[in-house]
């Protein structure tokens, strides 16, 4: 399959080109696989790149829930609000790191060092109750704190699609947007909610839980 360029914003790099130069090798060294070539058996080619049209579309973001020093004051471990429950290939591997981003919870801009956030180690721990929900134990940031912002970028694929219900997790909301043309900066004209967040009924319905249709809703616990 096409690759995904997970190290910057670039779409395409040298070692991540985009469709129409793979197009072109396939044209050039496959000719009889498009159809209209000679020798070609197929009526039509349909191709799957999933991942490389999609991780690049999404982000996930969290504020930080607790925060904790490590030892000999080397840098800090926080909690964020998602982990190996949303992002399992990378919290049970390490072939799959993707880019992770701090923000200020009160500017929403990048955190910056200073000498009240001096730079140390990082660990990135998520909600589930074992050890290795941990999207990094080796990032170096500036000192973070409680409601800061975490964002994970290239999200787009391979995230939601693999939701894991371990601790019945809910499933988060998923929000579109809209970006303003020609400024620099670009801003944010248009939120739009495209999957609503799970509630308690939703996710115990996963585990074949029924409501009693004769009580009322807000009686059910």
């Amino acid at each position: 399959g096409m690759p995904v360029n997970y190290g910057s914003d670039a779409w395409h790099t040298e070692k991540v080109p985009s469709f129409h130069k793979y197009a072109a090798a396939l044209r050039r060294d496959v000719p009889a696989l498009f159809p209209g070539s000679a020798g070609c058996p197929f009526k039509r080619v349909v191709t799957e790149f999933g991942q490389s049209l999609n991780a690049k579309s999404g982000w996930l973001a969290s504020r930080i829930e607790y925060t904790k020093p490590l030892p000999n004051d080397e840098g800090q471990k926080i909690t964020i609000h998602f982990g190996a429950d949303t992002c399992m290939r990378q919290c049970y591997t390490k072939e799959h790191t993707r880019r992770l981003e701090f923000f200020d919870g009160k500017t929403m801009r990048p955190k910056q060092a200073s000498a009240e956030c001096p730079v140390g180690t990082l660990h990135v721990a998520g909600p589930l109750c074992f050890e290795g929900d941990h999207l990094t134990r080796d990032a170096r940031a500036p000192r973070l704190s409680r409601g800061d912002i975490v964002v994970l970028r290239e999200a787009g694929a391979n995230t939601l699609s693999l939701f894991s219900r371990h601790c019945s997790r809910q499933v988060p909301a998923v929000y579109g947007y809209r970006l303003s043309l020609g400024g620099s900066p670009s801003e944010v004209i248009e939120w739009q909610l495209i999957k609503p967040s799970e509630d308690l009924e939703a996710a115990s319905r996963h585990w074949g839980w029924e409501p009693d249709a004769k009580r009322p809703r807000s009686e059910v616990q």
